[in-house]
């Protein structure tokens, strides 16, 4: 910039020009933000700009960075100094605090230049405040690239390696549920033992008596009647043939039985043991 001379203080510095300090500024931070190129080759030329801008207030005096090696002028010499991290907290937290006040304050000197007529000393003021403004900015960014750096370096050296293959895993094996497995979850996994024979059938050999009269012919129930309708008239019916054979054949004790029934229905009328129900 053949506006400046290194040789200048801020003061000599006319009002008019010192927007121009702010170019690389906007040019670091523009270019920071370009999208579609080489990450790497961006933030190297937006570093460039932010370290030129760093270096040029420094000279001017509008930054307390002190001067020490080339890392340190072009504006590395602070990140150097803030390897404590509560330290660099510390300094984030300050320079958020001045960058709230500085942007009250550029507001309300916009407001000023707005006027119809502005002083020149209101149009200084809101350019210091702006490189100040602009000076923070521009050291977060340079903080912002050199942990970005790494990044892009470990990017570039894995980039042209062949991916590794995944690691071997075990072959996954189906979950087969075995009858055994049913069983513990029906019987319990406690058991010694599973049960060898069914309630019916321990009955069966407990007491074999009562089993026989069990597999007696049961009377006739309404479900069985639902299943096979007919099953009831063809039973009586073979019961009836087996009566008449009875009777033909002079069978003593079925003619007893019959006389004995046909005389207790003559001495019982129908319902004469029925005093509850009445009828």
């Amino acid at each position: 910039m053949s506006l400046f001379s290194e040789n200048e203080e801020i003061d000599e510095v006319a009002t008019a020009d010192l927007k121009y300090l702010l170019l690389p500024a906007f040019l670091g931070y523009a270019t920071s933000k370009t999208v579609g190129r080489d990450r790497a080759e961006v933030i190297q030329v937006a570093e460039v700009y932010f370290r030129d801008f760093l270096a040029r207030c420094r000279q001017y005096g509008i930054t307390e960075l002190e001067n020490g090696d080339k890392r340190e002028a072009d504006g590395e010499g602070e990140l150097q100094q803030l390897l404590s991290a509560a330290k660099r907290r510390q300094q984030k937290i300050q320079r958020y605090q001045q960058q709230k006040e500085m942007l009250e304050k550029q507001k309300l000197l916009k407001e000023l230049m707005n006027q119809s007529r502005v002083d020149a000393e209101v149009v200084r003021e809101y350019y210091m405040v702006l490189l100040r403004y602009w000076v923070n900015n521009a050291i977060e960014e340079l903080r912002s690239i050199e942990e970005e750096k790494p990044i892009l370096e470990h990017m570039a050296k894995t980039k042209g390696k062949p991916r590794a293959p995944p690691a071997s895993q075990k072959p996954l094996r189906p979950i087969i549920i075995t009858r055994d497995k049913l069983q513990k979850a029906v019987y319990g996994a406690g058991y010694p033992s599973l049960p060898t024979l069914t309630v019916d059938e321990f009955y069966a050999q407990r007491y074999p008596e009562h089993a026989e009269k069990n597999d007696a012919p049961k009377p006739w129930s309404m479900q069985d009647w639902a299943v096979d309708p007919d099953k009831a008239r063809r039973e009586q019916e073979e019961e009836d043939a087996q009566r008449e054979a009875l009777v033909e054949a002079d069978d003593t004790e079925t003619l007893y039985y019959l006389r004995s029934k046909d005389d207790w229905k003559d001495e019982n009328r129908r319902g004469d043991g029925n005093r509850k129900n009445m009828g």
